[in-house]
């Protein structure tokens, strides 16, 4: 907490890559508990060479009472072809949009939210931890979430 409106939180993580490894540096900040953003650095590693990501977003902002979105914009230079050993690289990057409609709102139940979810996505080609396209990709996702309460 750095003040009253204002919380942080930093986090760093490694993982593996189709083409070796990379780095984030991770920062959150919420703003009075109704804008939260979030910004990384990402640092990708090859065979020899280091090449430069990085993304920000905004997650949860409330557009009505149940209607919520989160955004998050990425950018980053890879190797060319992904490849473990070549020197040259590629910029891409992509945009992930998802909205969330508050389905369930029960106060005192042990459970936060009931939401349906719809998330669409735009990228490059190029790797982003966490979606399988590789290639250049438009993507469309649907879902539900359970959100549990804290206090319970």
């Amino acid at each position: 907490r750095l003040s009253d409106d204002l919380r942080a939180n930093v986090g760093l993580g490694h993982c593996m890559g189709p083409f070796g490894d990379f780095i984030d540096e991770k920062l959150w900040l919420a703003y009075k508990q109704k804008v939260k953003i979030n910004a990384y650095l990402r640092e990708f590693e090859n065979f020899d060479r280091w090449f430069f990501g990085a993304g920000f977003g905004i997650n949860d902002y409330p557009l009505a009472k149940r209607v919520d979105v989160s955004a998050m914009i990425h950018y980053w230079n890879q190797p060319l072809g992904l490849s473990f050993t070549e020197h040259a690289g590629k910029s891409g990057g992509a945009v992930d949009v998802t909205g969330r409609y508050e389905l369930l709102l029960r106060p005192g139940s042990r459970f936060q939210h009931l939401s349906l979810d719809l998330s669409l996505i735009y990228k490059s080609v190029g790797f982003l931890p966490e979606e399988i396209a590789l290639g250049e990709h438009f993507g469309v996702r649907i879902g539900l979430s359970l959100g549990f309460r804290r206090d319970h």
